[in-house]
Formats: structure tokens, C-alpha cells, sequence
């Protein structure tokens, strides 16, 4: 992507690779929102997130995971052996909001699971507008890059895990 800026989030566990006219506000460290040249409406919302699941072994699972479970006849995309990516649209007589899931696999157990969502009202000039920024969120999806190694939020992910999941035995001692 020519034209382009890196933006690096969770301390470099994620780069995202957008056009330079796009803006960058960080509302937590967990989520960001991406502002286009046509001004601050609409945003593209980012929610990250990174957790431990030794569940989650198969693409079968990788699916269950992305579809909350609903059937449904939307194909996963492989992006790359470790990444995978579903959208949705969701489109009524008022508003269109497209919403899109990656989920990183950082074997063994780590994930790093993204959720991206754009909202806006259904109507001509709004539609126009998303129109032509879809092709570059598309881009930028498709060219995030996720670090190779353990991070400090895989850790912390497991370390969650690990405290969700501890059992306290009850001894008595007199």
C-alpha cells in the first residue's frame, strides 16, 4: 500500500498498515478508532483483544469461535496460516454497519482477536462515502501483521487464564 503509515498497537503485538489521510485516536490501549479525510464521521471502531484457550485447536473450532456458535453459511477467510477473518453486514431501513473478526493464532494457546465495526446512517451521501473507503479497510484487514513472538499481553492473557480456571481446595486443618 503505497501512501501508507504503520500503526502500532499493544506495544508492537499488532502494526496496522493505513492510508496516510487516515487518522488514529486511541481510546484505551484495548481500543482505537480510525477516522477517514471525509472527516470524523464515520469511524472505524477496534476493539483487541488477547486471551489463552487451549480449546481452540481446529479450524472447526477457529469457526465456532468467529460465529459465536450461530450456524451460518459465511465463510471463513485464511489470511495467512495463523489468521483468519469473517465479516458481516447488517443492513437495515435506517443504518448499515459492517463488522469484521480476526483472529490470530499464537500457537499454542494465544490468540490475538480483533473486532472492527463501521456504522453509518443508510442513506445516499453516507453510503457514497463508505463506498469509497471499504476498499482500503479491506487492504488494511488483509495487511495486518501480528508479532511471531509471545508479547507481554499473551502473558497477561495466560497468567487471566490460569487465575479464571485455578481451583482452591479446602483443607481443614483442625
Amino acid at each position: 500500500m503505497s501512501n501508507s503509515k504503520k500503526v502500532f498497537v499493544l506495544k508492537n503485538t499488532i502494526v496496522f498498515t493505513v492510508p496516510v489521510s487516515w487518522k488514529v485516536g486511541r481510546k484505551s490501549e484495548y481500543l482505537i478508532e480510525f477516522t477517514f479525510p471525509t472527516g470524523s464521521y464515520p469511524k472505524l471502531g477496534v476493539s483487541l483483544e488477547c486471551f489463552d484457550n487451549p480449546k481452540i485447536t481446529s479450524e472447526k473450532e477457529i469457526f465456532k469461535y468467529l460465529t459465536d456458535g450461530i450456524k451460518t453459511n459465511k465463510k471463513i477467510k485464511k489470511i495467512s496460516s495463523d489468521v483468519f477473518t469473517i465479516n458481516y453486514e447488517i443492513n437495515t431501513s435506517d443504518d448499515n454497519l459492517i463488522l469484521w473478526k480476526v483472529l490470530n493464532i499464537a500457537k499454542p494457546r494465544n490468540f490475538r482477536f480483533l473486532r472492527l465495526s463501521l456504522g453509518w446512517p443508510n442513506n445516499e451521501n453516507a453510503n457514497h462515502l463508505v463506498k469509497g473507503v471499504l476498499n482500503d479497510i479491506t487492504n488494511v484487514i488483509e495487511n495486518i501483521k501480528f508479532s511471531v513472538t509471545k508479547t507481554i499481553f499473551d502473558d497477561l492473557a495466560s497468567l487471566d487464564y490460569k487465575l479464571k480456571n485455578n481451583r482452591l481446595e479446602n483443607k481443614i486443618l483442625f
